[in-house]
């Protein structure tokens, strides 16, 4: 058994008919729900960050990792400290 519910907003000016279609096959009716007019908005833009790997970005990001403290990292015994850590 499957419950839709259908959510509108205020603001749609009751542009749309709510009608039960009875079914007889349950004491549960459907619902047909008739929207009159219908405006879609355009899809929303996707951006995509590309990262540009190249010989300076590849030394920029191991100068920067080379500031990170790693003694935290790999100074435990215990695995979950030093996941935590990283």
């Amino acid at each position: 058994m499957a419950i839709d519910n259908i959510f509108i907003d205020n603001y749609s000016k009751n542009d749309y008919t709510l009608c039960p279609i009875m079914n007889g096959l349950s004491d549960h009716d459907a619902q047909l729900l008739n929207l009159n007019k219908v405006t879609l908005r355009p899809p929303a833009q996707n951006n995509k960050l590309i990262r540009t790997l190249d010989k300076d970005s590849l030394n920029d990001f191991l100068n920067k990792l080379s500031y990170e403290r790693w003694d935290t990292t790999f100074c435990s015994e215990d695995v979950n400290i030093m996941v935590n850590a990283f």
